[in-house]
């Protein structure tokens, strides 16, 4: 069994070290081989050397896109890469790669998926969930979009719908793969996580979540979520999806 580790980065020269170093301490414990795909989205500041310099101390691949693509675009090209190789019984993790992500977390979420879920999700908002350092207009759009999903899909029961950090299981991977095809993902920005986890929902996914400390303020770098334009593709997003259903 493997577990495979998905990282889309987009200049994160500062902030891939310390997640490295993460990934590495835990290889040293965590029960299934471990596997890293980072999907180079046109990063323009020193993101590739930093990423070539872990090669030989990390089991590590990289997909480059050559223009920046968006955290859609960069999903699907590591999604897509992910299901030619994934078996059912391996594990996904998505994570963003600007280290408010701590891979501490990953044998909860194991732990967690192997309960029979298909999604365990890194949540802020179940109990014992918080959240540091975190812009007050990010705090608004996420909790905005939790709201108004559990409106919408008041029987999946799940509250962080946004959080970019979650395992999957394999089967589950493939399914969604199946399933949809290169729709996957048809929004190229930071909703793109909830398109992922309203579709799974669709197809019949069982989702749950652990408790999760995000620690926003260990990010080196400015925000790349536009405001206005985050909160128009969730609602985009979110009435799409329901008129497909």
């Amino acid at each position: 069994m493997t577990l495979f580790i998905l990282l889309p980065a987009y200049n994160e020269a500062d902030n891939l070290p310390y997640l490295f170093d993460g990934i590495i301490s835990l290889s040293q414990d965590f029960p299934l081989k471990i596997s890293t795909i980072l999907v180079d989205d046109g990063s323009s500041d020193n993101t590739r050397s930093i990423v070539e310099g872990f090669k030989g101390i990390l089991n590590l691949e990289v997909l480059t896109h050559e223009k920046n693509m968006g955290l859609g675009g960069a999903l699907k090209t590591g999604l897509f890469y992910i299901k030619q190789i994934i078996k059912k019984d391996d594990v996904l993790v998505i994570m963003d790669a600007d280290n408010s992500h701590s891979p501490q977390y990953i044998p909860e979420l194991h732990e967690k998926l192997k309960e029979g879920y298909d999604v365990v999700i890194a949540s802020r908002f179940v109990s014992g969930g918080q959240t540091f350092g975190v812009p007050l207009y990010r705090r608004i759009i996420t909790k905005m979009a939790s709201f108004t999903f559990r409106i919408f899909f008041p029987g999946s029961k799940v509250l962080d719908f946004t959080c970019g950090y979650r395992a999957y299981s394999g089967e589950c991977i493939i399914k969604f793969i199946n399933h949809y095809g290169e729709s996957i993902i048809t929004d190229e920005s930071f909703s793109s996580m909830a398109e992922i986890c309203l579709k799974i929902l669709t197809i019949g996914g069982k989702i749950s979540e652990v408790p999760f400390e995000l620690h926003y303020e260990k990010k080196k770098g400015r925000s790349k979520m536009p405001f206005i334009r985050t909160i128009y593709n969730i609602l985009k997003l979110l009435f799409k999806i329901k008129l497909r259903k």
